[in-house]
Order: structure tokens, then sequence, then C-alpha cells
């Protein structure tokens, strides 16, 4: 006579290792498709910005002073730098663009020191060393055609000084 044991309890539990089971698997599958679409969005993401950095390059290509490609955070990246020293490019370049300015940087000597927007050598210099690593660096034109933003002058087209002239607070004491 065989006699027949029946563990309610254990049917229950390998019901609920079983339910268990089923739902890592169907998160497992959840996660693979949630990887192929973000995958799918950073590689679209990445061809959105290569189509915005060429058409930079072919807008105002006249006014483009050098171009800086390299890495910046584990992307490669591209920064257009123009004659008037602004620099365009990706956010997280930019950022550190402006983080080496403010750390007050300089090139050689305390004459050079890092700035964006004035002189387009040092926007290329500063954009430089923002790059985690450089890859090239197109200047355009000789070095020698930087055109620093243009000098303050007064209505007769001379330059200002910065300080106040001798005339003029003689004519304000009397």
């Amino acid at each position: 006579m065989a006699v027949s044991v029946r563990f309610p309890e254990a049917e229950r539990t390998s019901s609920r290792l079983g339910a268990l089971i089923e739902a890592c698997r169907e998160a497992r599958a959840a996660l693979g498709r949630a990887s192929l679409r973000s995958t799918s969005l950073c590689e679209r993401a990445l061809a959105a910005q290569r189509r915005s950095v060429e058409a930079r390059l072919a807008s105002r290509s006249r006014a483009r002073y050098a171009l800086v490609e390299g890495i910046v955070d584990g992307r490669s990246t591209t920064a257009i730098v123009y004659c008037d020293g602004t620099v365009v490019g990706v956010p997280a370049l930019v950022d550190r663009v402006g983080l080496v300015v403010s750390l007050g940087d300089t090139f050689g000597d305390e004459e050079m020191k890092a700035s964006i927007g004035r002189d387009p050598l040092i926007s290329t210099l500063t954009t430089v060393r923002a790059y985690d690593r450089v890859s090239s660096i197109d200047v355009f034109g000789p070095l020698a055609e930087r055109r620093p933003a243009p000098k303050r002058r007064d209505r007769r087209g001379f330059l200002r000084s910065p300080w106040p002239s001798t005339s003029s607070q003689q004519r304000g004491s009397s």
C-alpha cells in the first residue's frame, strides 16, 4: 500500500517560485528592449550633433578661425572658433571652456590669459585646454590674420583711453 503525503506549503512555495522566475524573465526582456532603445536614441543624438556641426561648418565659412576636434567625457566632439573669438560646441565642452576661463589659466606668460570672445588665438588655446584629448586642430589662414575684438572709439574715431583725460577733469572741476 502506497501512501501519498502532500505538503501544501511546498506546493505554494513552488508556485510562488515559478511566478518569481517568470517575473524575472519578463523584467530581463523589458531591460533588453530598453537597452536597445537607449542605444538607438544615443546613436540618433550623435548623428544629429554631427549634422549640426556640419551645418555650422557650411555656414559662415569665412568667419571661421579654427576647428578643434577631440574627446570630451569619452565622446568625440568638434568645436568651431570664429574670428571674433566666439566658440561653438557641445554643452559639455562649452561648460569646460567656461571652467578653464574661470580658473584663470595662462598660456606661456601672464599676458596670455585664458578667455573667450576677444582674441581668436587665445580662444582656440582655451578651447584646446578644455578637451580631454585633442585629435586635430585646423587653423584657417595665417596666425597673423587673427582679428581681436574692436576697440572702443569716440565720436571722432579716436581710440578711447581707459584713463580720464586731464582736459575733461579740468572741465568738471571748474
